[in-house]
C-alpha cells in the first residue's frame, strides 16, 4: 500500500537558524510580560490575538494599563502587521481565557476578574473571582460588559460565537446557588459551568455540570447539530452528571454533550490509570470529534498505547463518534515533556496537533529541542497515522496556544515566547530587563507538501545509510536519474548515473529524494534524513 508522506526539514540551532518553511513572524509585546490565550482568523481577512498584560504604552501596546493585569486584544493584518490593539481592565487583576469575533463584527473578549467597579466595570466582584464578559466594536468602543457569577470563585476558560449574535462561554465554578448561578456546587468542588448570552449580554441559561471531585472545564465546541461539546478533566466518581468512575481515582478527560438549551445528552470518561487532562477539542466534518491533551498513563483503562516518557508526558489524542465513543487514540510524545494545548482539522480531512515540548529526537520528534520548550506542531491521518511533525523555537520557552489554516496547506501559528534572537526567532523578546517576560509570537507557514508517496516496496532501488551523515549510497539495476527536494519543493541535487550522492552540503534535516529511469518517469521515492 503506497504511504502518503509528507516531509518537513528538520531544524538545528547548532546548524542553522530560521526554519525554511516560516514565511513571515513577529514578535508583539510590550515592556512587561505578555500572555498569549487566544489566536483565529478575523472576518476582515486578518488575525486576531488576545491575552492579557500589565503594560502601559511601551512596543507595540498604544494604551496605558487600568488596573493590575488588563485585556489586551491585537488585529494583524494579512501580513502579520500591527494595525490595531485595545487595552480594557478595572482596578485589580483581569485575566482573559479567550476571545473571539461576533457575526456583527463586534470582538468578546472572556476572562476571569478580581476588580471591583471601576473606570470602565460597572459591577463589583461578585465573589473571589467572577467571569466577565466585554464585548467591544471594531474601534474598541464598549458596545456592554458583564460580571457574571457566584459568592465564591469561577475561572473561565472558553467561549465560542453563536449564530444569534450571542456566545456560549464556560469554566469552572465552585459556588452555590448565589446570583448569576442557580445550582449548587457538587461537594464542594469545582464543576464546569456553561453560560448561554444573548448578543446584548443577557443570560439565557446556564447549567452547573460535575460530580463529587474536581471537575475542569477546559473548551467548548459549538455542533453542527446546534449544541454543544464541552471537554475537560474531572476526578469525581459516579455522582452528579458523571455517570461512570474515575480511573484508579485520577484525572481522565471528561466529555459531555449538551444540546441547544444545555440539557445533557451524554457524558464519557476517558482515561488511563495516571494522570490524563484534556485541553482541546474540535468537531470533525464526520460529525464526531477529537480531543486531546496530556497523560501520564500508560495502556490501561481506553489507553492502548504506553506513554514514551518514562517520568514524562505526551500528547494524547483521541477520536470519538457523534455519539462519543471512542473510535482509536494515539500517544505521541520524545523522550521528555509534551503538553498538547490546540487542535485542528486541515482542508484535506488530516488532524494537526499543537503545543509544546522540551524533548530531543526520540518517539515520534524528529528535531532537537531548541531551549526549554518548543511549538511542536505534528500532522496525522483521519485514522490517526503520523504524516509529519515540526518544531518551531528560540532558546528559552516557547509555548503555541492555538493554530489555524490561513490557506489550504498553509498554517499559521500563535503562542507565547521569551526567547530572544536564536534558533528560529528573529526579534529579541520585548520584556526589557524582566527576564522571565514573554511576548506573543506569531508565525506564517509556507505550504506544506503532502504528496509524497513511497514506491520502495514495488522497486528494485536500494538506498542506504538512511539517516547519513554525508554519502548516499543508491543501488540500481538499471540507470537512473537521482533528484533532492526540499519541502518546498526547491531542486537541491540532481545526478544523472550515479551510485553514491555527496550531502555535504545540505543542512541537517529531511529531504526528498527521487529515482527516476532515463525517461524521467518515477521509481522510487524516499524521504532521507541529513545528520
Amino acid at each position: 500500500m503506497k504511504l502518503i508522506l509528507s516531509l518537513l526539514l528538520i531544524t538545528s540551532l547548532n546548524s542553522f537558524g530560521q526554519s525554511s518553511l516560516i514565511e513571515w513572524q513577529n514578535t508583539i509585546g510590550a515592556n512587561k510580560d505578555e500572555q498569549l490565550k487566544h489566536f483565529s482568523k478575523t472576518a476582515e481577512a486578518g488575525y486576531l490575538l488576545a491575552g492579557q498584560t500589565s503594560a502601559n504604552i511601551s512596543g507595540d501596546k498604544t494604551e496605558d494599563s487600568y488596573g493590575l493585569l488588563d485585556y489586551w486584544l491585537v488585529i494583524l493584518n494579512a501580513d502579520g502587521e500591527v494595525a490595531q490593539d485595545i487595552t480594557y481592565g478595572g482596578n485589580s487583576f483581569d485575566e482573559l481565557s479567550s476571545a473571539c469575533q461576533a457575526t456583527d463584527g463586534a470582538y468578546y473578549m472572556l476572562g476571569y476578574s478580581q476588580s471591583d467597579m471601576s473606570p470602565l466595570k460597572t459591577e463589583d466582584r461578585i465573589g473571589f473571582r467572577d467571569y466577565w464578559l466585554v464585548k467591544v466594536n471594531g474601534f474598541g468602543e464598549l458596545i456592554w460588559e458583564n460580571t457574571i457569577g457566584g459568592t465564591d470563585d469561577e475561572w473561565s476558560t472558553d467561549m465560542k460565537p453563536t449564530d444569534d449574535g450571542g456566545c456560549i462561554i464556560g469554566g469552572y465554578s465552585r459556588s452555590n446557588a448565589s446570583d448569576d448561578k442557580s445550582e449548587d456546587s457538587f461537594g464542594g468542588s469545582y464543576d464546569y459551568w456553561v453560560v448561554k448570552l444573548d448578543a446584548d449580554g443577557e443570560i439565557e441559561w446556564e447549567n452547573t455540570i460535575g460530580g463529587n471531585g474536581d471537575d475542569y472545564l477546559q473548551s467548548i465546541v459549538v455542533d453542527s447539530d446546534g449544541g454543544y461539546l464541552l471537554g475537560g478533566s474531572s476526578n469525581s466518581n459516579i455522582s452528579g452528571d458523571k455517570t461512570e468512575d474515575a480511573f484508579m481515582e485520577s484525572s481522565d478527560y471528561w466529555l459531555v454533550k449538551i444540546d441547544a438549551l444545555g440539557a445533557i445528552e451524554w457524558d464519557n470518561t476517558i482515561g488511563g490509570a495516571s494522570s490524563d487532562k484534556l485541553y482541546a477539542a474540535i468537531q470533525t466534518t464526520d460529525g464526531g470529534y477529537i480531543a486531546g491533551g496530556e497523560s501520564w498513563s500508560n495502556t490501561s483503562g481506553d489507553k492502548t498505547e504506553d506513554a514514551i516518557g518514562a517520568l514524562a508526558t505526551d500528547y494524547w489524542v483521541i477520536k470519538i463518534n457523534e455519539d462519543g465513543e471512542t473510535e482509536w487514540d494515539k500517544t505521541l510524545g520524545g523522550t521528555d515533556f509534551e503538553t498538547l494545548t490546540c487542535l485542528l482539522e486541515t482542508a484535506d480531512g488530516d488532524i494537526v496537533l499543537g503545543g509544546e515540548s522540551n524533548s530531543n529526537i526520540s518517539g515520534n520528534k524528529t528535531s532537537n529541542s531548541f531551549g526549554e520548550f518548543d511549538y511542536w506542531i505534528i500532522k496525522l491521518t483521519a485514522t490517526g497515522t503520523v504524516v509529519w511533525d515540526e518544531s518551531f523555537g528560540g532558546s528559552k520557552h516557547d509555548r503555541l496556544i492555538s493554530m489555524l489554516e490561513w490557506e489550504a496547506g498553509e498554517l499559521a501559528l500563535g503562542g507565547q515566547s521569551n526567547s530572544g534572537i536564536t534558533g528560529d526567532k528573529t526579534e529579541d523578546v520585548l520584556g526589557g530587563d524582566d527576564a522571565a517576560a514573554r511576548d506573543f509570537w506569531v508565525l506564517q507557514l509556507k505550504p506544506i507538501t503532502t504528496s509524497v508517496e513511497e514506491y520502495s516496496n514495488t522497486s528494485n532501488i536500494r538506498i542506504y545509510p538512511n539517516p547519513t551523515n554525508d554519502i548516499l549510497h543508491i543501488e540500481s539495476k538499471e540507470s537512473t536519474i537521482i533528484e533532492v527536494h526540499s519541502l518546498t519543493g526547491e531542486l537541491l541535487i540532481q545526478s544523472n548515473n550515479q551510485s553514491t550522492i555527496n550531502l555535504n552540503d545540505l543542512t541537517q534535516g529531511t529531504y526528498i529524494l527521487t529515482v527516476f529511469d532515463n525517461n524521467h518517469v518515477t521509481i522510487d521515492k524516499k524521504r532521507i534524513v541529513k545528520l
